[in-house]
């Protein structure tokens, strides 16, 4: 009779090693796939997060630059303007000078056919000498513009525009208070909610031939409407104080053809946020303004302006097209016809990229505002992991820009 144990045999130590060995191959292939796709995971959310940003930025830049030069019905060629701002030559001109809705400053040493390090930046340094008093910040410098990037600055009659109820007269404006005769808030910065009107507000009021800057010291529910007063207090308050109308000398505004907009006239910059990264900033160009961090990771950003060259003085007119495109410090205001912004900004992640190689990071240099070295700004980045791209929009200005 046969014993069947004999033919039972156990598994022999080359055998398992072998099957030790094909379990760590396959764990280290689905090892591998996991590392690879986590990776990549984290790479496209990465870019994923910074094309967001690249977007928001633009989004905020294109909206504003479309409406730059934008005052109401009236044409800003030899328009009858007054600023009545209170305050130093060089800030009435950046909160009020709407006769150049589109202002570029440029960074020294950063035009077409120039190199900067972000590891090395530059002395600052821009094409106006005196920047915005409202985004230099001499008390703390370090928080201010970074000098390898330009500065743009826009300025337009925001929103649809409130009606006049009465003529003006030379000491204050009736706006038609829209079946809504309250105005609310506290004191000193009460509002009137449909006009979206507040005190203290700067605004411009514009007919077909004329406008005029000025701040909105008081609002006061009227039996005509909304009062708003127009006093020399106030920051950056009036003067003159009386304007318009027989009390204040001054062509008046009249019922019909006269609307009130808000002021808008912002800076846009880049600068460190709190935690020390470069950031996209927008900021209005008025005393005691607060900065916005619109998009954190903008590193620079270069603007060339397009100038229709077919405008004559004679005219005023031309075919809307960009025939050249040139550095702020090369627009001449007097003369050229700026029809057009194009913005180039270099966005990083927020977080470096890890790699199965611990190769030492290498700085890259991009070129922003052109095609090659010779026709853009070469920009060479921290030597870090992480991703950078460069992101460039040609807008055109609806309105007049530059002139």
């Amino acid at each position: 009779m046969l014993n069947r144990h004999n033919k039972t045999r156990g598994i022999t130590l080359i055998e398992l090693l072998i099957a030790m060995v094909i379990s760590l191959v396959l764990l280290l292939g689905v090892g591998t796939i996991y590392f690879n796709s986590k990776r990549t995971y984290l790479v496209q959310e990465e870019f994923a997060h910074m094309q967001e940003g690249a977007r928001m930025a633009m989004r905020f830049m294109i909206e504003d630059i479309r409406m730059a030069g934008y005052i109401g019905c009236a044409w800003n060629n030899n328009l009858d303007y007054d600023n009545f701002l209170t305050g130093n030559a060089t800030d009435k001109a950046d909160m009020g000078n709407f006769l150049v809705g589109l202002e570029g400053i440029e960074a020294t040493g950063t035009g077409p056919g120039t190199a900067i390090d972000l590891a090395a930046p530059p002395a600052p340094a821009w094409s106006r000498p005196a920047l915005p008093v409202d985004i230099s910040n001499p008390a703390a410098p370090a928080s201010g513009p970074l000098p390898d990037s330009d500065i743009l600055i826009v300025r337009y009659a925001d929103g649809n525009g409130a009606k006049l109820a009465i003529n003006n007269n030379g000491a204050n404006v009736v706006l038609d208070d829209q079946g809504v005769n309250a105005v609310v808030g506290p004191p000193g910065s009460q509002c009137h909610v449909p006009t979206g009107i507040c005190e203290t507000d700067i605004l411009l009021i514009t007919d077909c031939e004329k406008s005029r800057l000025f701040q909105a010291t008081q609002l006061q529910n009227n039996a005509q409407g909304i009062l708003m007063t127009h006093t020399a207090a106030g920051a950056p308050g009036n003067t003159p104080a009386a304007w318009g109308g027989a009390a204040g000398g001054l062509p008046e505004f009249e019922v019909g053809d006269s609307y009130v907009f808000r002021a808008a006239s912002y800076a846009y910059y880049v600068a460190n946020n709190a935690d020390g990264v470069p950031s996209l900033f927008r900021e209005q160009l008025r005393p005691n303004s607060t900065r916005e961090e619109l998009i954190e990771g903008v590193e620079n950003m270069q603007i060339l302006y397009g100038i229709d060259t077919d405008k004559t003085n004679a005219t005023q007119t031309g075919d809307g097209i960009a025939n050249r495109y040139a550095t702020g410090n090369l627009v001449t205001v007097a003369t050229d016809n700026v029809v057009s912004a194009r913005i180039s900004l270099l966005l990083a992640t927020s977080n470096a990229i890890n790699t199965k190689s611990q190769v030492a990071a290498a700085a890259r240099t991009f070129i922003l505002s052109g095609m090659t070295a010779a026709t853009g700004t070469s920009v060479t980045a921290a030597a870090d992991r992480r991703l950078r791209k460069v992101f460039t929009t040609t807008v055109k200005v609806r309105n007049k820009g530059l002139q």
